[in-house]
């Protein structure tokens, strides 16, 4: 068995669940498409890749209710007044625009949590959005993974190389989500 297929059957859904909780737009396009390869299960990626979009966002949501106002009138102030817009037209489901809008996830949960939105509630509504969500890009992946495949085939040789450049760009996305939110706030 190969290094890469191997490394996903063993850790891939834990890594999917792990990404899903930080960047999981990019995470769950790649799960759809190593479903299509065959490599993880289709419905049980989206399902944990829900699941770690839910509990990345309960993370945020926690610290909004934890630090309330003081969050109001640091860097969040800027991209609360668009949530703030939102949630008076749409109310909670302001969550759902939110999800696919970059930067604005967190804004939208924290926001919520800074209103002292019950648990139970936020989980109702944000289970709902994770799993349309979580359903939608890996369908994306899925469905444009057969112009991958070939491409797939051809660089199999090259699969560690892939697996470590996969890892870089992850933590190159971060980085610069990282340094943009540090340069924003200066």
């Amino acid at each position: 068995m190969d290094t890469l297929q191997q490394f996903l059957q063993n850790y891939g859904l834990a890594a999917v669940f792990l990404a899903a909780m930080f960047e999981g737009d990019l995470t769950l396009m790649l799960t759809g498409l190593l479903a299509h390869l065959g490599m993880l299960p289709l419905g049980l990626g989206v399902g944990v890749g829900a699941a770690g979009g839910l509990t990345g966002d309960l993370f945020y949501f926690s610290v909004g209710r934890k630090l309330g106002a003081r969050l109001r009138y640091g860097r969040l102030a800027q991209a609360e007044s668009r949530v703030e817009r939102w949630t008076q037209r749409w109310g909670l489901l302001s969550l759902f625009p939110a999800r696919y809008i970059y930067g604005m996830r967190i804004a939208a949960t924290i926001y919520w949590g800074t209103r002292q939105l019950s648990y139970a509630r936020f989980m109702l509504v944000d289970s709902l959005n994770c799993a349309l969500w979580a359903s939608v890009y890996a369908s994306i992946g899925f469905l444009f993974s057969q112009s991958t495949t070939a491409l797939a085939d051809r660089m199999r040789h090259l699969e560690v190389s892939l697996l470590l450049g996969l890892v870089v760009f992850v933590f190159v996305v971060l980085g610069l989500r990282w340094l943009t939110r540090r340069m924003s706030s200066s």
